[in-house]
């Protein structure tokens, strides 16, 4: 009986040091999922960081983009207004040689009529 009872003493410390195992096993585990969450948080707001910082630059390059674009349409404009100037101007150098060549009879007239011509210029 006394073997029973020192037998079942052995297996209630046993118990109890498997308990003791178990609990501390489950106290690691939790331990490491916890790490391991804070883990996968921190890369996610990393990863959120960096996503902010690229639609930042993604922004920055777009709206340059649309300040290049503006500003060459504009100076596209102000060309052809300037390419239209130097043909009326052409046009009307045409004229006066024209002139000029077939004679207008007073070289006076001529003259201030080229003068005149030439006043907006």
């Amino acid at each position: 009986m006394k073997t029973l009872e020192e037998q079942h003493s052995d297996y209630q410390r046993h118990i109890t040091v498997l308990k003791e195992s178990l609990c501390a096993k489950e106290e690691h585990y939790n331990m490491l999922q916890a790490d391991h969450s804070s883990g996968i948080l921190r890369q996610v707001e990393e990863m959120r960081l960096r996503l902010e910082e690229k639609n930042k630059t993604i922004e920055k390059k777009t709206q340059q983009s649309l300040q290049t674009t503006q500003e060459r349409n504009k100076l596209n404009s102000e060309l052809t207004e300037l390419r239209d100037h130097m043909d009326i101007k052409d046009r009307k150098i045409n004229v006066l040689q024209r002139k000029v060549f077939w004679g207008l009879g007073n070289w006076k007239a001529g003259y201030l009529f080229i003068v005149w011509l030439l006043k907006d210029a």
